[in-house]
């Protein structure tokens, strides 16, 4: 990634996000029928590894749509053809998983940090994906995920 917030001390990062990636791919790949001719899966290879690189960005339909040459409307049906995934869930599940790095190995960033470095607008939208997705607040789960045993 050309990200300037991915580094090469981000593995556990990198790999959460290429296992989610992967899980995603998988999915796809076993629910969806083979077309012939342009494959909507290639499309949607384009889209997820567009998405990986850019998800800290202010990433949206039509940003991703215009970079690779698709329309907004076929960038959502690519990704909701996913078991229920819509564009904007792909896109936070992305920005949380990166900023459950930041949270357990740079304890030095506030919770406002992790969020800005992750792609969020604002703390409030962070904090709500982040229970939405891992079902507890940044904070909370910063402070289990540190605490010494």
């Amino acid at each position: 990634c050309t990200n300037q917030y991915l580094n090469a001390n981000d593995n556990n990062y990198l790999h959460n996000v290429r296992s989610l990636i992967y899980l995603i791919f998988a999915e796809y790949f076993n629910t969806v029928p083979a077309v012939s001719g342009f494959s909507s899966k290639n499309a949607l290879s384009r889209i997820l590894i567009y998405m990986t690189e850019h998800f800290t960005e202010n990433l949206t339909l039509g940003a991703v749509g215009a970079a690779l040459g698709y329309s907004p409307k076929y960038v959502s049906n690519c990704i909701s053809s996913l078991s229920g995934f819509n564009f904007r869930r792909l896109l936070n599940s992305l920005r949380v998983e990166y900023a459950k790095n930041l949270l357990i190995n740079e304890k030095q960033l506030t919770v406002m940090d992790v969020a800005m470095r992750s792609g969020f607008l604002n703390e409030r939208s962070f904090h709500r994906a982040f229970l939405d997705i891992v079902g507890t607040t940044p904070a909370s789960y910063r402070r289990t995920k540190t605490a010494v045993k």
